[in-house]
Parts: structure tokens; sequence; C-alpha cells
């Protein structure tokens, strides 16, 4: 680190100037003496200039020392403010925090848990939460954190990835024994497809593999706002989906209750984010949730990816271009 920029060095120096020797000022930052003087040593020559003179006995703080040492205290003071008000906030930490996620991730309860976890660290924090809703009512504030998948470029909002949602084209056993496995997008004109069409992210209209695309037609269509309805459905046997986010069947996967289609034709993954207004950045609980939430989500994803790793084997490369 450039010592002109190291917040220690400045310490170091204000220290000195106050206690009068290296020696005192390295008891009152219980430091050791060498380290105190390499600090100063290092704002010396980035500096470029005498701060200490070494060669009186006791050690003097030169002119220019005592000018820096007095210019630097209001910074180095109003740091120690912030840091302390930081370390000391979670008295702050009350209010109600409003979510919406995507509805999959809040009927099975996966989200529950994850919220009640937070609540632990912050007890004084309530969570109101809802279906997946449109972006847009994060700036309007009428929310304050929605989770999406995909980019988003609407102006006012701050957005932290959170994963990235990869898609998985499936169905059972049965199903395929039964209606004969797709191996293109066309042949899916043989067969009823169960289509995602919620708010938290763009509808699958077409499938690519190694740079060709296809779109999509089917024998029947059902289309839905509830990807576990979507779920119970190809589980069922009564169809398949092209796009199940690999969150909701990594499980099924492993367990061989739901096998993959189409020979590596895809929808490619997307990135996932959440997001909240500029306003709403500002507000202390929401930030601090937000960023802890999109740490959760970044481990659930890569617990997911290395669950499918471990079934698919190298095949599961192909979901990821």
């Amino acid at each position: 680190m450039d010592q002109l920029y190291n917040l220690e060095a400045w310490k170091a120096l204000t220290t000195i100037c106050d206690t009068g020797s290296l020696s005192a000022a390295a008891n009152v930052l219980n430091s050791e003496v060498s380290t105190v003087s390499r600090l100063v040593a290092g704002l010396e020559k980035a500096l470029g200039r005498e701060l200490i003179n070494r060669r009186r006995r006791p050690i003097e703080i030169t002119d220019e020392g005592r000018a820096a040492a007095t210019s630097i205290r209001p910074v180095l003071k109003a740091h120690s403010a912030i840091v302390s008000r930081l370390l000391n906030a979670s008295s702050q930490m009350e209010g109600t925090i409003s979510i919406a996620t995507a509805g999959g991730l809040v009927t099975t309860g996966r989200l529950t848990h994850m919220l009640m976890e937070f609540q632990k660290l912050y007890p004084n924090i309530d969570f109101n939460v809802s279906r997946g809703r449109p972006v847009s009512e994060c700036r309007d504030g009428k929310i304050d954190i929605a989770s999406i998948s995909g980019d988003c470029d609407e102006q006012g909002l701050v957005k932290i990835p959170r994963g990235r949602s990869i898609f998985i084209p499936v169905a059972t056993p049965e199903y395929l024994k039964k209606n004969g496995v797709p191996l293109t997008p066309e042949d899916l004109i043989h067969h009823t497809g169960f289509v995602y069409t919620g708010p938290v992210r763009s509808h699958t209209t077409s499938l690519f593999k190694n740079g060709q695309m296809r779109d999509l037609r089917w024998k029947n269509r059902m289309q839905s706002t509830d990807i576990l309805m979507i779920k119970q459905a190809v589980k069922q046997g009564l169809g398949v989906a092209v796009d199940m986010p690999l969150i909701h069947c990594y499980e099924e996967l492993e367990s061989g209750e739901l096998v993959t289609i189409l020979d590596g034709w895809h929808r490619p993954p997307i990135p996932a984010y959440a997001v909240c207004s500029t306003s709403a950045w500002h507000t202390r609980r929401v930030r601090v949730f937000m960023q802890w939430y999109c740490d959760q989500f970044l481990n659930y994803f890569q617990m997911t990816e290395d669950a499918a790793r471990r079934v698919l084997k190298d095949a599961f490369e192909q979901y990821l271009s």
C-alpha cells in the first residue's frame, strides 16, 4: 500500500507528536517501536521530506512533520467516528424491509429460512415478502428490494450480483419412455411444453447450441408464472420444460426423478441480481441486508452447480455457455 493512503502511518505520526517519542507512541498504539518508526519512514519516503529528526536525542518532530500532523488530525478523527458508528450501529438496524423474489423461492420456504437467519443477527428487522414483481416498483418505492434474473438497465437503481441462473431442459424418464426423447428443438413439435412467463426474467423463445439458435415450436404449450407449478407438472409426466432453473431441479437430477433432454440445446445462463432504488440504498438496513442476501445466494448458486456437476459430469459445462 502507498503509505500516503495508509491511515495507520498518519496515526503513528500524530501519536509521536502527542507523546514526544517513538517508544511512548508505540505503547499508546499497542505496537512495536520498529513498526511505528517504519510507518513514519514510509511516509517520509513517499513525501520526499523529513517528518522526524532522528539525529536528535530525544527525537524531534520537524516543522513539516507538525504541520502534516495538524492537517491530518481531522481526517483521522472523521475516520474513527465512521468506524465507530458502523461497528456500533446494530441498534440502528430496525424497521421493515420489503422484498420481492421469484415465487418458487417463496413457496419452497428456502427464502423464509434465509430471512430468519438474518433476523438472528438483527432481531429488530421485520420482512414483508411478496412474489415476483416488476423491478420498476423498486424505483417507485413500492418495495425495497427485488430479485431479478437478467440485466437491468433502469435508471435510479443499485444492483448487486447474487449468482447466475442456469437453465436445464428436463423431463421424467417415464415421460420419455412413453413419448420419445426430443433431441433437437424441432422435435418439440411432438411434445407438450410448460413455459415460464413470470416477471423476474424474460420468456424463453429460443434455444442455443454451438453458436446455433432455434426457435421453439410445440405440439401444445402451457404457460405459467409459477415455476413450481411447471416443475410439478413435469414431475407428473405431463410434458417437458426447457428452461427449468437449476436451483429448482438439482435435487431431482441427483435422485434421477428428472433427466436432461435435447442433447445440449439450452437457454444460456443469465446473471442474477438483487436491486433497490438509490434512495433505499442509503437506508442502512436495506444496504446491509442486500449485501448479506447476495452473499447467501452466491453460496447457494455455487452449491447447486457443484451438485449438478456431480450428476452430469462434463455434460454440465454445455449449459454454462
